[in-house]
């Protein structure tokens, strides 16, 4: 991009058919998770089995006021993009971007505005 570091916000209940669910864990408690179809959202599953989606990362015209520059949308196979078209589906929308100087430590911004402000007196 431009050399910046980025922070990416994802939104996982965008992929198609996602759904929020209470599953078991290995100690026997209920914990709430993602679950995300793997070919409905032309995942891939690697062979270590690690599953991977791929998106386009697209510049915004105009940062938002939170300082998001980029957008996500999902990346497929041009027969997948046409199929879901064909059903009626945009590709979806998955997050944003962001440079990482976007995300401030509250105490030190603080700090810097009273050391500003000291400096103008």
């Amino acid at each position: 991009m431009d050399g910046n570091n980025y922070v990416a916000k994802i939104v996982l209940t965008s992929f198609f058919g996602a759904q929020i669910k209470e599953v078991e864990n290995e100690y026997g408690n209920l914990e709430k998770c993602v679950c995300i179809p793997i070919d409905r959202n032309n995942l891939r599953i690697g062979r270590t089995g690690k599953v991977s989606a791929y998106s386009f990362v697209t510049r915004c015209r105009n940062a938002n006021i939170a300082g998001w520059s980029h957008y996500l949308k999902m990346k497929s196979s041009p027969d997948f993009v046409r199929k879901m078209n064909e059903l009626g589906y945009e590709m979806p929308y998955l997050g944003n971007l962001k440079p990482s100087h976007y995300i401030v430590n509250r105490d030190s911004y603080e700090q810097k505005l009273v050391k500003v402000r000291q400096e103008d007196e």
